[in-house]
């Protein structure tokens, strides 16, 4: 009897759409945490960076779930090589998302730590569970500005709003939902919707080309070493992307209008608006058909969304 040929290995989507109506914050959470399960804390650690005590304190940490951010936050401040590789970061992730998102953690430095791990070329199932819980996070903070939805205070500023969540949080969710491969017209119309004034800055930094993503020559700490340049000309490709997304969405007349609207109401907003149509042209970013499409064979490349070629 013959056998049955293996069904064929599709390819990934290159993008995916911005979830509208993702479950609670809660049930988001849980499903990250289901999906990271599988990852252990890789060991030993290095000795110039980490005492033996944290290395055999958070070894010892058995319940992710509860851990106290001293067990494990100094590993957002180091390479993560020193801490046993990806796998360690990937082990913390969902506690240090619960903590610094929904808590009290702080300005942990996670976007461009996520990046460098591999973010965008995780499995499907990590991806989706990420994807969900910042599309949550997204929605609740542009259209509620409800910074804690499972409830959890944190230290408030004069204003009554968590210190470093005024100057880093918007960025921080717009850059992961990104390099989550969420289709970046759909997360910056979500921004622009808002029409809230921490929104309007993720597009101040796109308009001037900042590097906000991760910087080109950064390093990068993936189980491959021969996957890092492919994944860093990805996530630059990205950036590139996003940006010119931008201006597919925000044209003169559009600056225009907004303008208009909130001269009457927001003269922050207003100046930030002014400036941005005065520098339009400087700023201006589009791309050819051959060059998107350039930059998607890369951008596959680098994220590793096609099956490798039948032997």
């Amino acid at each position: 009897m013959s056998k049955s040929k293996p069904a064929p290995v599709k390819a990934k989507p290159l993008f995916y759409p911005f979830d509208h109506t993702p479950p609670s914050a809660e049930a988001c959470l849980d499903a990250v945490y289901e999906a990271f399960d599988h990852y252990t804390i890789a060991a030993p650690f290095c000795r110039q960076c980490f005492e033996p005590e944290q290395e055999r304190v958070m070894l010892l940490s058995r319940d992710t779930r509860r851990a106290d951010a001293k067990v494990f936050d100094m590993i957002y401040f180091e390479h993560p090589n020193c801490s046993g590789g990806p796998d360690t970061f990937w082990h913390w992730l969902p506690r240090g998302l619960e903590l610094s998102f929904f808590g009290d953690l702080g300005s942990a430095p996670f976007p461009q730590q996520m990046i460098r791990v591999g973010l965008a070329a995780l499995p499907e199932q990590e991806l989706h569970a990420l994807r969900r819980l910042f599309c949550r996070i997204a929605l609740n903070w542009l259209q509620n500005f409800d910074y804690a939805p499972l409830g959890v205070q944190a230290e408030m500023d004069d204003a009554g709003l968590p210190f470093w969540h005024r100057q880093s949080i918007t960025v921080d969710i717009f850059v992961i939902l990104i390099m989550l491969r969420t289709e970046p017209s759909d997360v910056l119309k979500v921004f622009l919707d808002s029409d809230r004034n921490e929104a309007w800055s993720v597009v101040w930094e796109l308009f001037q080309q900042g590097s906000f993503f991760i910087e080109k020559e950064s390093y990068y700490a993936l189980d491959d070493k021969a996957d890092e340049e492919p994944m860093r000309e990805a996530v630059a490709t990205l950036h590139r992307r996003t940006r010119t997304e931008v201006f597919q969405l925000v044209d003169r007349p559009f600056l225009l209008k907004k303008w208009m609207a909130a001269s009457e109401s927001n003269s922050y907003l207003a100046d930030d608006l002014a400036d941005l149509e005065a520098l339009y042209n400087v700023y201006h970013n589009s791309q050819t058909d051959e060059e998107r499409a350039e930059d998607e064979r890369l951008m596959r490349i680098g994220f590793k969304l096609d099956p490798p070629p039948s032997s």
